[in-house]
């Protein structure tokens, strides 16, 4: 795991008596990371809205929907408080390369002493670095990541709710289902609709060409 990418390497890394940066490495891998997923996810969603913007205005309104919706929740995750350098934290490479391995295994078991190898620091040492770091534990931030991630997929497909728990590294739709509800309040079918429906759709309710899942349906 010594290799990372070389793009990254240059990043927010300093030296032993260098001057502290203003921005923390973790705050700007983490907005390299979201801004990452945000644009081509965009991207697609509105050259979509271009190829149906004349056949199907309804489906087309659906996708600008789910546009919108996809950069207010990309808005709220910056609005989160920023990350600030403390004594005792991850360094620059440590942060870079583990939140890297994080993204990168989403879909699979990630243990702490894989994340503890990688930044060469004991079990005990990284998890109270990481903390100090990220004022939450390596499995919260990895259950956030994955929220995140099934939040992007949501809005941005029609995956069905039990293959996007699947893709997100959940072990079925339930355990989907009971940390969605308890971090938003609700239902992961529930908080789609209101994304990725148009106020046309509500009304007539749908025209079949989207399918969200409902809680039973998988």
């Amino acid at each position: 795991m010594d290799t990372i990418n070389p793009m990254l390497r240059g990043t927010g890394s300093r030296s032993e008596g260098d001057p502290i940066q203003y921005m923390p490495d973790s705050e700007m891998f983490s907005s390299r990371l979201e801004g990452r997923c945000l644009l081509p996810n965009l991207a697609k969603l509105l050259e979509r809205v271009h190829e149906e913007l004349d056949s199907n205005r309804e489906f087309a309104k659906s996708l600008l929907t789910r546009a919108v919706s996809l950069l207010h929740v990309e808005i709220d995750r910056h609005a989160l408080p920023a990350t600030t350098f403390k004594s005792g934290g991850l360094t620059g490479w440590q942060t870079r390369r583990v939140l890297a391995y994080i993204e990168e295994q989403l879909d699979q078991p990630v243990h702490v002493n894989e994340l503890a190898a990688i930044a060469k620091l004991s079990r005990t040492y990284f998890s109270r670095a990481f903390k100090r770091t990220f004022d939450m534990t390596p499995h919260a931030y990895l259950m956030r990541r994955r929220l995140e991630r099934a939040e992007t997929l949501m809005i941005t497909s029609d995956i069905i709710l039990v293959e996007i728990a699947l893709r997100c590294g959940f072990s079925d739709q339930a355990h989907l289902s009971r940390l969605f509800g308890r971090e938003y309040g609700q239902s992961p079918a529930a908080w789609r609709r209101e994304r990725t429906e148009s106020s046309g759709q509500k009304a007539t309710g749908g025209h079949g060409k989207l399918s969200p899942d409902d809680d039973g349906a998988c």
